[in-house]
């Protein structure tokens, strides 16, 4: 990829070929929602590859699989060179939650604490999930008490959460943070996230 097309946009991020915005028009044609009726609703993957034989603990979406040009652009976005298309990312986002129709009480994301954020700024699921938020009109809370025990370990417990339909909001499968949202006393439990766990074969 040439680093140019990045600053002036005047080539396809994902092609290279010569254009006139972040995209040529058959890279643009590329870019879309994953249907949820092709999708097992627990692990996410296509429906005629799932091997789940029990049901999960709670339901999982996707808006794209990590390949073509939206993987891209996510991989420049995550260098913040291309940030500002975070919002559009996020439009992508609440397309398909909108076609999930899940009913949900509150917004969640993977906490990285306090000093985190001072050292390093929000981070982008963080960042995600509030826009979100914001674009759909569902309060969001960060309901997670991190506690670091090794330097490679820590322990993640929730914040109250009886009676409550929770929805964790992330660019990937924040499996340690589901795994704490299961255990807690919520009435349901749901991942949404901007691109599935692996690539479908």
């Amino acid at each position: 990829m040439n680093p140019l097309s990045v600053i002036f946009s005047s080539r396809c991020l994902s092609c290279d070929q010569v254009a006139k915005r972040l995209f040529c028009p058959e890279c643009t044609r590329q870019i879309q929602l994953i249907d949820p009726a092709t999708r097992c609703e627990y692990c996410f993957i296509p429906a005629d590859k799932c091997c789940c034989k029990k049901r999960a603990a709670y339901l999982k979406a996707a808006a794209f699989d990590p390949i073509g040009p939206e993987w891209m652009l996510y991989q420049e976005m995550r260098s913040s060179r291309l940030k500002r298309y975070l919002k559009s990312m996020t439009a992508y986002l609440y397309l398909q939650f909108e076609a999930l129709e899940w009913k949900v009480d509150l917004i969640t994301f993977p906490s990285r604490g306090r000093v985190y954020r001072l050292l390093k700024g929000m981070p982008f699921s963080e960042e995600l999930a509030r826009k979100f938020s914001h674009l759909s009109g569902i309060p969001i809370e960060d309901v997670f008490e991190v506690e670091k025990q090794k330097a490679y370990e820590k322990k993640i417990e929730t914040k109250d959460l009886e009676g409550k339909s929770v929805l964790m909001v992330a660019d990937l499968c924040p499996k340690p943070y589901m795994d704490a949202l299961i255990k807690s006393n919520a009435e349901a439990v749901y991942c949404l996230t901007l691109f599935t766990d692996q690539v479908p074969e």
